[in-house]
């Protein structure tokens, strides 16, 4: 493994409660061994790993200091889809040279296998997990003013990012993301009608990505059926509250049906996972960090 890899911290709280009441925090960060992310200096103590990161954020340059939030999707806790994909986000995304970007954290939730109900799980995550995001925001800001944060949420992992981002705006009005990027998110397509109040007034700009043939999201159709914004894009009126010119502006919508670059076997089958498994897709994400996309 290059020193590159090494020197790119990555961290991770994980809930591992399966139920939306049930909350149970383990912290710590990653390590890098033959092509895998492997976990390492695990904890239960929040103060702890606090202390670990902002000793981290300390030491960053100022021009590597940004901060990326990975979210993965239903099941994405699952040990060998960490390890794999998780090592290949890292390697060809978090680590460019190109960005500003110099530490990671991923977000990690369990839930039962029942669908429905891991839709309200992830809900519940994420709003559980918003005071320790937002002590960790304001760590950053302490220490790296300008140092650009960024969001990047897969599948289901966009639920969570709704309950986080829903609570976080109850604790914190001040806080900005530079770009919000959203892979095949497991959301109702006119989400933003109904959800995600003033989202322009906190990010800079929102990436929507979607399949209109992405068959894990025709499955979880047929188990709760309404449009999905990871197959269709938003569905925006700028006539109808609450939407505006700004949020408008800052919505990107990207149809990638046409991809033909899927590295994975899984990915192939389901036409769900481009966000780590396509080449072109991974070149777009720096792209965008690099805030030349």
């Amino acid at each position: 493994m290059n020193s590159q890899v090494r020197h790119f911290p990555h961290f991770y709280i994980y809930d591992t409660g399966k139920h939306a009441s049930d909350h149970q925090y383990k912290y710590g960060d990653y390590d890098f061994q033959n092509d895998k992310i492997i976990k390492q200096r695990e904890t239960d103590i929040e103060k702890t790993f606090l202390s670990s990161v902002t000793d981290t954020i300390k030491s960053l340059r100022a021009d590597k200091a940004g901060v990326i939030i990975y979210i993965h999707g239903f099941q994405g806790d699952n040990k060998f889809f960490v390890q794999s994909s998780g090592f290949i986000i890292q390697r060809n995304v978090f680590d460019h040279p190109e960005h500003r970007y110099g530490m990671g954290i991923s977000l990690q939730w369990k839930s039962s296998l029942a669908y429905q109900d891991a839709v309200l799980t992830a809900l519940e995550k994420g709003a559980q997990m918003a005071p320790i995001i937002d002590s960790l925001y304001r760590i950053i800001r302490q220490y790296h003013h300008h140092a650009p944060v960024s969001i990047l949420c897969h599948s289901m992992g966009n639920r969570v990012w709704q309950g986080l981002y829903e609570q976080w705006i109850n604790i914190n009005q001040e806080f900005y993301l530079e770009n919000v990027l959203m892979f095949a998110p497991d959301l109702e397509a006119d989400i933003f009608e109904t959800n995600f109040e003033s989202i322009e007034k906190h990010c800079g700009q929102i990436h929507i990505y979607h399949n209109l043939t992405d068959r894990t999201l025709q499955m979880a159709n047929a188990m709760k059926e309404h449009k999905r914004l990871g197959i269709y894009g938003p569905m925006v009126d700028s006539n109808k509250p609450p939407f505006s010119n700004e949020l408008l502006i800052k919505m990107k919508i990207r149809n990638v049906t046409d991809i033909k670059d899927e590295e994975t076997f899984a990915g192939k089958l389901s036409l769900h996972r481009y966000y780590y498994g396509s080449p072109s897709i991974r070149k777009e994400i720096v792209e965008i960090l690099s805030g030349k996309f």
